[in-house]
Protein backbone atom coordinates (compact mmCIF):
# COMPACT_ATOMS: atom_id res chain seq x y z
CA UNK A 1 0.00 0.00 0.00
CA UNK A 2 1.31 3.37 -0.93
CA UNK A 3 0.64 6.49 1.60
CA UNK A 4 0.34 10.10 0.12
CA UNK A 5 1.34 12.51 2.20
CA UNK A 6 -1.27 15.09 2.96
CA UNK A 7 0.63 19.04 1.44
CA UNK A 8 0.99 21.03 4.06
CA UNK A 9 0.23 24.57 3.70
CA UNK A 10 3.02 26.88 4.70
CA UNK A 11 0.74 29.48 5.21
CA UNK A 12 -0.69 30.09 8.68
CA UNK A 13 -4.76 29.31 9.23
CA UNK A 14 -7.04 32.35 9.38
CA UNK A 15 -7.74 34.13 13.03
CA UNK A 16 -11.48 33.25 12.89
CA UNK A 17 -11.23 35.27 16.67
CA UNK A 18 -10.17 39.03 15.67
CA UNK A 19 -9.62 40.94 13.05
CA UNK A 20 -6.27 43.21 13.03
CA UNK A 21 -6.35 46.83 13.85
CA UNK A 22 -3.27 48.84 12.26
CA UNK A 23 -2.68 52.19 14.36
CA UNK A 24 -0.65 54.94 13.56
CA UNK A 25 1.26 57.06 16.29
CA UNK A 26 1.76 60.88 15.40
CA UNK A 27 -1.49 62.80 15.09
CA UNK A 28 -3.38 59.84 15.97
CA UNK A 29 -2.51 58.37 18.92
CA UNK A 30 -0.73 61.36 20.56
CA UNK A 31 0.66 64.17 20.42
CA UNK A 32 4.35 65.18 20.15
CA UNK A 33 6.93 67.98 20.36
CA UNK A 34 10.05 69.58 21.17
CA UNK A 35 9.71 70.18 25.01
CA UNK A 36 11.40 73.41 24.13
CA UNK A 37 8.58 74.86 22.13
CA UNK A 38 6.17 72.42 23.72
CA UNK A 39 4.87 74.48 26.83
CA UNK A 40 5.58 77.85 26.15
CA UNK A 41 3.64 78.05 23.13
CA UNK A 42 1.10 75.45 23.02
CA UNK A 43 0.19 75.58 26.69
CA UNK A 44 0.07 71.64 27.15
CA UNK A 45 0.50 69.49 30.54
CA UNK A 46 2.67 66.58 28.84
CA UNK A 47 1.57 63.13 29.48
CA UNK A 48 4.77 62.19 28.77
CA UNK A 49 8.81 62.58 28.03
CA UNK A 50 10.14 60.64 24.71
CA UNK A 51 13.31 60.16 23.64
CA UNK A 52 16.03 63.00 24.22
CA UNK A 53 13.86 66.28 23.84
CA UNK A 54 9.90 65.91 23.12
CA UNK A 55 6.91 65.51 25.03
CA UNK A 56 3.88 64.08 24.19
CA UNK A 57 0.06 64.60 25.02
CA UNK A 58 -2.52 61.62 24.64
CA UNK A 59 -5.51 61.58 22.59
CA UNK A 60 -8.24 61.83 25.01
CA UNK A 61 -10.22 58.53 25.90
CA UNK A 62 -6.96 56.66 24.71
CA UNK A 63 -6.43 54.49 27.33
CA UNK A 64 -9.77 53.27 27.68
CA UNK A 65 -10.20 53.16 23.50
CA UNK A 66 -7.36 50.65 23.48
CA UNK A 67 -8.62 48.61 26.30
CA UNK A 68 -11.96 47.96 25.09
CA UNK A 69 -10.89 47.74 21.10
CA UNK A 70 -8.48 45.28 22.06
CA UNK A 71 -11.01 42.81 23.01
CA UNK A 72 -11.99 42.81 19.53
CA UNK A 73 -9.41 43.27 17.28
CA UNK A 74 -4.97 42.31 17.16
CA UNK A 75 -3.38 45.48 17.52
CA UNK A 76 -0.39 46.93 16.04
CA UNK A 77 1.29 49.79 15.02
CA UNK A 78 2.66 51.51 11.94
CA UNK A 79 4.31 54.87 11.74
CA UNK A 80 6.23 56.91 9.67
CA UNK A 81 8.85 57.60 12.34
CA UNK A 82 11.62 55.04 13.21
CA UNK A 83 11.51 52.10 15.06
CA UNK A 84 13.36 53.11 18.46
CA UNK A 85 10.25 56.18 18.50
CA UNK A 86 7.72 53.66 17.94
CA UNK A 87 9.14 51.67 20.34
CA UNK A 88 8.93 54.16 22.73
CA UNK A 89 5.47 54.73 22.27
CA UNK A 90 4.88 50.98 23.11
CA UNK A 91 7.06 50.87 26.51
CA UNK A 92 4.96 54.34 27.36
CA UNK A 93 1.55 53.22 26.10
CA UNK A 94 0.76 49.83 25.71
CA UNK A 95 2.64 47.65 27.86
CA UNK A 96 1.35 49.75 30.72
CA UNK A 97 -2.38 48.43 29.53
CA UNK A 98 -0.94 44.84 29.25
CA UNK A 99 -1.34 45.15 25.53
CA UNK A 100 0.38 43.17 23.77
CA UNK A 101 1.07 44.78 19.76
CA UNK A 102 1.01 41.94 16.95
CA UNK A 103 3.84 43.80 15.12
CA UNK A 104 5.07 47.56 15.29
CA UNK A 105 6.10 48.75 12.01
CA UNK A 106 8.59 51.98 11.18
CA UNK A 107 9.96 54.01 8.50
CA UNK A 108 12.25 51.29 7.51
CA UNK A 109 8.77 49.29 6.46
CA UNK A 110 7.36 51.83 4.05
CA UNK A 111 6.96 50.82 0.51
CA UNK A 112 7.77 54.02 -1.96
CA UNK A 113 6.32 56.17 1.14
CA UNK A 114 3.45 54.10 1.72
CA UNK A 115 2.32 52.02 4.11
CA UNK A 116 1.18 48.76 1.94
CA UNK A 117 -1.25 46.24 3.25
CA UNK A 118 0.60 43.87 0.56
CA UNK A 119 3.55 43.84 2.70
CA UNK A 120 1.60 42.97 6.64
CA UNK A 121 -0.10 39.88 4.54
CA UNK A 122 3.47 38.65 3.57
CA UNK A 123 4.46 38.57 7.13
CA UNK A 124 1.62 37.48 8.51
CA UNK A 125 -0.72 35.63 6.51
CA UNK A 126 -3.29 34.64 9.21
CA UNK A 127 -5.01 37.91 8.16
CA UNK A 128 -6.17 38.90 4.70
CA UNK A 129 -6.96 42.47 3.43
CA UNK A 130 -10.66 41.56 4.37
CA UNK A 131 -9.32 41.24 8.18
CA UNK A 132 -7.05 44.54 8.42
CA UNK A 133 -8.54 48.26 8.82
CA UNK A 134 -6.13 50.94 9.35
CA UNK A 135 -6.60 54.37 11.57
CA UNK A 136 -4.43 56.63 10.52
CA UNK A 137 -4.79 61.03 10.27
CA UNK A 138 -2.56 60.43 6.47
CA UNK A 139 -5.09 58.70 3.82
CA UNK A 140 -1.74 59.09 1.37
CA UNK A 141 -0.39 56.61 3.20
CA UNK A 142 -2.75 54.05 2.51
CA UNK A 143 -3.46 55.44 -1.19
CA UNK A 144 -3.45 52.00 -2.34
CA UNK A 145 -5.64 50.73 0.49
CA UNK A 146 -8.32 53.80 0.84
CA UNK A 147 -11.02 51.10 1.38
CA UNK A 148 -9.31 49.15 4.76
CA UNK A 149 -8.58 52.65 5.96
CA UNK A 150 -10.71 54.71 8.47
CA UNK A 151 -9.56 58.21 8.58
CA UNK A 152 -8.97 60.08 12.03
CA UNK A 153 -8.40 64.47 12.16
CA UNK A 154 -5.24 65.77 12.63
CA UNK A 155 -4.88 65.59 16.96
CA UNK A 156 -2.91 68.37 17.98
CA UNK A 157 -3.54 68.34 21.88
CA UNK A 158 -7.19 69.56 21.99
CA UNK A 159 -8.62 68.27 25.37
CA UNK A 160 -11.99 68.53 23.85
CA UNK A 161 -11.08 65.77 20.99
CA UNK A 162 -13.63 63.17 20.37
CA UNK A 163 -11.90 61.52 17.54
CA UNK A 164 -11.46 57.81 19.51
CA UNK A 165 -14.78 57.69 20.50
CA UNK A 166 -16.23 57.93 16.97
CA UNK A 167 -13.70 55.78 16.11
CA UNK A 168 -14.53 52.99 18.02
CA UNK A 169 -18.16 53.40 17.18
CA UNK A 170 -17.26 52.68 13.55
CA UNK A 171 -15.08 49.68 14.57
CA UNK A 172 -17.60 47.90 16.65
CA UNK A 173 -20.67 48.64 14.82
Amino acid sequence: MIMIKKKTSKRKKKNPNKKLLILDIDETLVFVDNKYFFKPYKKLEPDFEILPSYFGVKRPFLDQFLRDINKKYDLALWTSGSKEYAEEINELIFKPLKIKLKFIFSNEDLFKSQKNLDIVIDYFPEYSKKDIIAVDDNKEYFINDLTNLITIKKFHGNSNDQELIRIFKLLVD
